[in-house]
């Protein structure tokens, strides 16, 4: 008989049990690693590929690098060359490859069989189609504007925690429509805030934080003195210097009397601004303290923030005025607060509830709903689910299941992450970023500037033609310019209904840009 010892059945019984365990494995599908029958010559294993994009899927697009890793994202993060983040990113965009990865993603559409079906049930369907949607900049901005014009259709651009109030009252105050105030903190000596979580969630956090660093770095020659004026205390204003608690709903007072002590104090009269005494009184602030704090803003560079997301309501777009009113006063507008932050069109609750009203008198029968989750984020009262319910073609873009999709009927078309497809941003008003794909699609997605070119031509849309004006003949033996077409891949880059596929789109609406700007077509862009 053979010896059997100890030794050999501690072997049997760790083989066996590895077996076992590894049959029991429900959870990781079983893959095949082969090696390249011809490969790529962007991928060599194990060396990280990097791309430069920018976030396109956040309201403020960050400048972001991605690293690709055998054909996959797998982590993103700030791009140190752009002018928005400066090499910084928010958690939301580091969190990208989730999105990308995510078990829930629709793997194609839903509600139709494929995509081919989705054209042809949406191109006859096309007349008086609206759209609600998130703010949208650059060509994918222009080209929902043009088929909605196309369409017939009004559109609206809206976020639940929008900027809303800030970005009427910049056009009430400063005429400037589509833009946010633009806060730079470096040089800042004194930082007031009504309620903006500017170091968390509101506005472009990641600048912000940034410059706060630099601006409390002493080794600068100062460290800016922080005050929160707000009746609850945020996230950022728990870093503050001085807190003081105001009247909620009243904080507009407050910065009035500011700017009217500010402007005494600068020998500036500004006779519709209110009495010091009866406004801090309103807003219940002494003002003793307020007259501190303003001979400092009379005094220093300064930065003034408006009303947060908690500070929405009634008076949302007074207080956010009477900030603007004290920057202005305060010396501010061009230096460290710059009115150049573009978002686009911008519109309000209001349009909102009125296109949902339509929508549940049968006035709508199709809507694109664009990165928006409305019967969850909408107050129960309007009744969104039971107003999209009586749209008869309800497209949806998006990713993955949320309350939305769930409403019957509903045409569900994923269009990928922004990692997964080409785009571009108007981040500050004439500074432009390209947005490239750092891998293929994951599933079977199209992009939302796709779709809708897709649907154009299924729909054989057009933009109306604007009457032209007589142009004089040309002088006997004058040179005629001819449009330049620039092509990409052989096939020409148009920003019209026209353009092959929507990176096509991309780069004829750069080549608009560069030809606005003085510049030859391909200025700015390599085609290949």
């Amino acid at each position: 008989m053979a010896t059997f010892n100890r030794r050999d059945f501690f072997k049997m019984v760790g083989v066996s049990g590895a077996a076992g365990l590894t049959a029991c494995d429900i959870q990781t599908p079983v893959e095949q690693v082969l090696p390249y029958v011809v490969q790529p010559t962007q991928i060599l294993p194990g060396v990280p590929t990097f791309f430069a994009t920018i976030w396109g899927d956040g309201t403020f697009p960050y400048g972001a690098v991605l690293r690709n890793r055998e054909g996959r994202v797998v982590f993103v993060g700030g791009n140190p060359e752009s002018p928005v983040g400066q090499g910084g990113m928010d958690s939301l965009g580091v969190a990208g490859p989730q999105d990308i990865y995510d078990p829930d993603r629709f793997e194609g559409p839903q509600g139709v069989a494929d995509w081919a079906e989705a054209d042809s049930r949406l191109a006859s369907a096309l007349q008086g189609a609206a759209w609600l949607g998130r703010y949208r900049t650059g060509a994918l901005g222009r080209l929902i504007g043009d088929f909605t014009t196309a369409t017939g259709g009004r559109r609206v651009h809206w976020e639940p925690y929008g900027y809303e109030s800030l970005a009427r009252a910049t056009e009430a105050v400063f005429g400037r429509d589509g833009v946010l105030p633009r806060y730079i903190l470096d040089d800042a000596q004194v930082i007031v805030s009504f309620g903006a979580d500017w170091l968390k969630t509101w506005g472009p956090s990641v600048d912000h934080a940034a410059g706060w660093a630099r601006a409390r770095d002493a080794s600068s020659g100062h460290v800016a003195e922080f005050y929160a004026i707000e009746p609850r205390v945020s996230h950022t204003g728990t870093k503050c210097d001085v807190y003081w608690q105001t009247k909620p709903g009243a904080e507009a007072w407050v910065a009035l009397a500011l700017a009217r002590l500010v402007a005494d104090k600068k020998g500036v009269s500004v006779p519709w601004l209110p009495e010091a005494s009866k406004a801090a009184d309103l807003g219940g602030i002494e003002l003793a303290k307020l007259e501190t704090l303003a001979t400092k803003l009379a005094e220093k560079p300064s930065v003034v923030f408006p009303g947060g997301v908690a500070n929405q309501g009634a008076n949302s777009t007074h207080l956010a005025a009477a900030t603007l009113i004290l920057n202005f006063v305060c010396g501010n507008i061009g230096q460290t607060v710059k009115l150049d932050h573009n978002l686009g069109q911008v519109d309000g609750f209001a349009a909102v509830k009125a296109l949902l009203a339509d929508c549940a008198a049968g006035k709508v029968k199709t809507l694109f709903i664009d990165a928006l989750d409305p019967v969850f984020t909408l107050p129960s009262e309007l009744d969104a689910a039971g107003a999209l319910a009586k749209v008869e073609n309800l497209v949806l873009f998006t990713n993955t299941p949320d309350e939305t999709t769930a409403v019957p009927g509903a045409i569900v078309l994923p269009p990928g992450t922004c990692w997964e497809s080409w785009g571009d941003a108007e981040i500050v008003r004439g500074k432009h970023g390209l947005q490239q794909p750092g891998m293929l699609p994951h599933h079977d997605t199209r992009s939302v500037g796709d779709t809708l070119l897709a649907l154009a031509k299924a729909g054989s849309l057009s933009l109306p033609v604007e009457p032209r004006e007589e142009e004089e003949a040309p002088v006997e033996g004058e040179e005629v310019p001819v449009p330049v077409v620039v092509t990409v891949g052989g096939k020409a880059a148009v920003a019209s209904f026209e353009a092959v596929d929507f990176y096509r789109y991309v780069a004829g609406h750069w080549t608009d840009i560069a030809a606005a700007n003085g510049n030859d077509a391909a200025h700015g862009w390599s085609f290949t």
